[in-house]
């Protein structure tokens, strides 16, 4: 189907582009190099309504595709920071909790779901609420994007035989953020371990009713997943602008190498194939509040996922030897595509929602 741009959301895209060419390549980089969590461009970005992009009264799903794909072009870390906290807000405004509000404004929220021994089977956390009257909540989560800025932690627990969002400020009595562990993509991303040791929960801090987590946290992954397809067509958009400006200047043998057959065909598979992927998250961001959201979502993670990896190595491979230093401006994109690829759960978890929409009649092994 055809896409065309509401006058609002032409206005949100440019607007953002020119924010993150403000951000710039070299901030980009220099965060990336010394693994430091950029506060003034989240800032920034609250001040444009960024960080409000899946309020209930927020500008939609289409701009927030469109805003963070621009944002990744530049910086693929940044538009991880803003799909993570914007998953925060869709879980809390989801279940109308307060906390939504001043996430909306910028404050900066982390959805802690993850943890080191459930792996891909998150839905059964070894996080737990204990207590009667006065409940507490104690485990670790792990690669939580944004929880060394975050003020706001929605964490995921165990309560009884069900599951509970908890809404809790980052000062807690009993909450403690791990140390820096460097990584290979998305190195400025605030990704750290929460410890929560006999954090006191009060009533307040259940995000909708008391065992209903599973269905705020999906409705945050949605957008997460969502929001990570959009990052990686950014990535690749990023890496294609590198390495055809790269094949445009460099001569080699009396020519610009763009001039030849294998430099072209290679940058033209990659904007055919960034192409088809944008096309594709702009459908799933149409249908995002659809009851087949999720899974149109997964569409498009997969689809972007197994596209970014092959195209940002080859624009890698257009500036050769160049292309794996950080002056050539591919190696980063290339690097945080891959670790954006388990943004919003694997790719093979992508494919396990969509065979069972295809699927329905089989029984397959019990959903992760």
């Amino acid at each position: 189907m055809p896409f065309t741009l509401s006058d609002d959301e032409a206005l949100m895209r440019d607007t953002v582009r020119q924010f993150a060419r403000q951000w710039g390549l070299e901030k980009a980089a220099d965060a990336d190099r010394h693994d430091r969590y950029p506060v003034q461009a989240m800032a920034d970005a609250a001040a444009l309504g960024l960080t409000g992009l899946a309020a209930r009264d927020g500008p939609g799903a289409t701009a927030y595709v469109l805003a963070l794909d621009e944002v990744a072009q530049v910086d693929p870390t940044l538009a991880a920071c803003l799909a993570a906290h914007n998953a925060a807000l869709a879980a809390a405004s989801t279940a109308n909790h307060p906390v939504a509000g001043p996430l909306a404004a910028g404050e900066i929220g982390a959805l802690l779901v993850a943890e080191e021994a459930a792996g891909s089977d998150a839905l059964h956390p070894g996080t737990a609420l204990a207590g009667d009257a006065a409940l507490t909540v104690s485990g670790q989560k792990v690669w939580g994007i944004n929880a060394l800025a975050a003020r706001h932690l929605l964490v995921l627990a165990k309560h009884g035989t069900s599951l509970s969002l908890l809404a809790l400020p980052r000062d807690a009595v009993g909450v403690s953020v791990g140390a820096n562990e460097p990584l290979m993509g998305l190195r400025a991303a605030g990704i750290r371990t929460v410890y929560l040791s006999k954090v006191a929960v009060p009533p307040a801090a259940f995000v909708g009713a008391s065992g209903q987590g599973a269905a705020a946290v999906a409705a945050g992954r949605a957008w997460l997943t969502l929001g990570s397809a959009a990052a990686l067509c950014g990535a690749v958009a990023g890496g294609l602008a590198a390495a055809a400006t790269f094949a445009q200047n460099r001569v080699q043998f009396g020519a610009p190498i763009a001039t030849y057959q294998a430099v072209s065909d290679g940058l033209t598979t990659m904007d055919v194939q960034l192409a088809a992927a944008r096309a594709l998250v702009l459908q799933a961001a149409a249908r995002l509040s659809e009851p087949d959201g999720a899974v149109w979502a997964a569409r498009a993670k997969a689809f972007a996922a197994e596209m970014a990896i092959p195209m940002t190595r080859q624009a890698i491979r257009v500036q050769g030897g160049t292309g794996f230093m950080r002056e050539g401006g591919t190696e980063r994109f290339a690097r945080d595509a891959r670790a954006l690829q388990f943004v919003g759960e694997t790719v093979q978890i992508q494919r396990d929602i969509l065979k069972r929409a295809l699927l329905p009649d089989v029984a397959f092994a019990p959903e992760p």
